[in-house]
């Protein structure tokens, strides 16, 4: 599957595939790199919340067939006779177009509204083009456009062919040798609907198969993850202190607005219910245990009481606070406590899920890595993020380090990070936007076409400095 934005905020072209397992973003400030992803996070985690199970009882076959769109839809269908066959790629376009409507459109829009200032801030300033967010997958391609301050389903092509034919018994849905046959029983007229809901439920089925085939949670840690959650912590005892004060408040109090993915990382945090016996048979906590050995020199403990991470560094009796650990401690507490305890959980969300899959299949996206971090340290951790590939988990930075950039490009030379394994992209602001352009990556690494500028700048300033060129 592949996300493809065009025109959204200041980001005139991003492409995501879901297929790389390993994405490092790179580009200067401002250029909407974090735009990019969190769209893609908002998209994903929404498709990850549906349950197949629960699409013909959460709406109903006969509230859908009542339908004036689906009617409409399936009046083109009805005139077909016993025996004939006529083209059905309107009507279940149609439909489909209305299935997403129901169980796509309105949370993506609540979502968006919740991590954006309005909706007018997805339109571009850039340019007069329209958004459009261009969702991929082996049976469709739809568009997500904005119209009267809404979004929108547009453009919706189908991978099959669709046939109607007239039949004299109730029969189900057949495939054909490239495309599909939906039977109209002439005998009941409200069986050529049933036959577009089916349709349309396979589509929307396929779309997100196809999504949990790669990953079955997502999770977002954004920057300054360390003074978030030690801020939100704090502002949560101070909104309970506050409702139990109200009556004596006499002035009002506007609070924060706080995007979606950032109150999805804090809640999840808030809400870790340690297992032991689930996370230490998971060979992701042997991931956060290195993390905690090598780099930490120190282990991360999860308060259940308090609810609050602390920090017991090694060879002490000491368990501090993450507000009164190192940077480096609080910057990289939350992401061990993530392998640790939130990766591990089982994925409850959908019977797909537990079907075919005994581990969870995760998508971490950490923007800015090394924040806080020494080179060398910046170098160790992705070599942890590296291993998390083998380990199923898909792992998503955004860096301006070139410390970091230069370790993945020597894990790709090495094969520890396989050549189609990774997706590399550099943003650069444009006249029309800033522009996700991808990267060579080949046995020989990743072409820089960001940081080495910068690097050569430093030298030949250098270099006059010494010479008194200057």
């Amino acid at each position: 599957m592949r996300i493809s934005i065009q025109c959204l905020g200041p980001v005139a072209h991003y492409e995501f595939d879901l297929e790389k397992n390993f994405h490092l973003i790179v580009g200067k400030n401002s250029v909407g790199k974090s735009y990019a992803i969190t769209i893609v996070y908002l998209i994903l985690k929404t498709i990850l919340g549906w349950d197949p199970r629960g699409f013909f009882s959460a709406v109903g076959i006969d509230e859908l067939t009542d339908d004036s769109i689906l009617a409409e839809a399936a009046s083109e269908l009805a005139s077909v006779g016993y025996s004939q066959d006529l083209s059905a790629n309107s009507a279940v376009q149609r439909a489909f177009q209305h299935i997403l409507d129901v169980f796509f459109l309105d949370q993506l829009q609540a979502s968006i509204e919740g991590s954006f200032e309005s909706l007018d801030s997805l339109t571009t300033q850039y340019s007069q083009s329209e958004l459009d967010i261009r969702i991929a997958s082996r049976d469709c391609q739809f568009s997500i456009a904005l119209a009267e301050n809404r979004l929108c389903i547009r453009n919706i092509s189908l991978t099959n062919n669709y046939l109607v034919r007239g039949v004299k018994t109730n029969r189900s849905n057949a495939n054909l040798r490239d495309g599909r046959f939906l039977y109209h029983n002439l005998d009941d007229p409200k069986h050529i609907k049933s036959s577009l809901i089916q349709e349309a439920y396979y589509l929307l089925s396929g779309v997100a198969n196809e999504v949990f085939s790669h990953c079955l949670s997502i999770h977002y840690l954004p920057a300054s993850r360390s003074g978030l959650y030690q801020a939100l912590s704090a502002f949560g005892q101070i909104v309970a202190e506050l409702s139990r004060s109200r009556t004596f408040i006499k002035q009002r109090i506007d609070l924060p607005n706080i995007s979606e993915p950032v109150s999805d990382y804090f809640l999840k945090l808030s809400n870790v219910e340690v297992k032991t016996a689930q996370y230490t048979a998971s060979p992701l906590n042997q991931v956060a245990t290195s993390i905690e050995k090598e780099i930490l020199n120190g282990e991360v403990e999860f308060d259940s009481r308090t609810k609050r991470m602390v920090f017991k560094p090694s060879n002490t009796n000491l368990r501090l606070d993450l507000a009164f650990a190192s940077s480096m401690v609080s910057e990289l507490s939350p992401i061990v406590t993530y392998l640790r305890h939130i990766l591990t959980e089982p994925v409850k969300r959908s019977f797909v899920a537990r079907r075919r899959q005994t581990t969870s299949k995760a998508m971490i996206i950490i923007e800015e890595p090394e924040a806080h971090l020494h080179p060398e340290v910046q170098v160790r951790l992705i070599e942890q993020f590296a291993a998390l590939t083998a380990l199923g988990v898909k792992v998503v930075l955004t860096s301006h380090s070139n410390f970091v950039f230069n370790k993945v490009s020597n894990l790709v030379i090495t094969g520890a990070l396989p050549v189609d394994f990774v997706a590399a992209t550099l943003f650069e602001m444009k006249s029309a936007g800033s522009s996700g352009r991808a990267l060579t990556v080949d046995q020989y690494g990743i072409d820089d076409e960001n940081f080495v500028d910068t690097a050569e700048a430093l030298f030949m300033e250098k270099t006059e400095a010494l010479t008194g060129d200057a």
